[in-house]
């Protein structure tokens, strides 16, 4: 999390334009996780989190994926073909491509939490029926 949220003003700081969206996906994917497995353990999940909202945290988390695994891919692509070395400065691929890769797990972190989630909102209103 303290990556997504100091790359972004050290990518402003350092004028490294291709990082910024990156770092900014990587935080929200954060937030979220943090978000939803700190109410989950305060034991407050089903009351703050509907199944609506856990199925949009769902999606939410499938979109980010797809996003942050597309820059992770262009950056190093970029970052290969010309050849680069790692550097912060303008046109750094490879740190562009640092937060989105750390975004996809995340994000996949959060996809897979999600549908823990839902289950056990499924299975907890099963109960609650019977």
């Amino acid at each position: 999390m303290f990556f997504g949220f100091a790359g972004v003003f050290v990518s402003f700081w350092r004028s490294n334009n291709y990082a910024v969206g990156p770092c900014v996906i990587l935080e929200i994917t954060c937030v979220l996780l943090i978000n939803i497995n700190s109410t989950y353990k305060r034991g407050k999940l089903f009351e703050v989190y509907s199944r609506n909202k856990l199925q949009i945290v769902f999606a939410l988390g499938c979109i980010v994926c797809a996003l942050a695994f597309v820059s992770f891919i262009y950056f190093l692509q970029n970052g290969i073909r010309n050849k680069q070395d790692f550097h912060v400065d303008y046109d750094g691929y490879y740190f562009a491509a640092l937060p989105g890769g750390l975004a996809v797990i995340n994000a996949v972190m959060l996809i897979l939490d999600s549908r823990m989630y839902i289950g056990m909102f499924d299975q907890q209103s099963i109960n609650r029926v019977f």
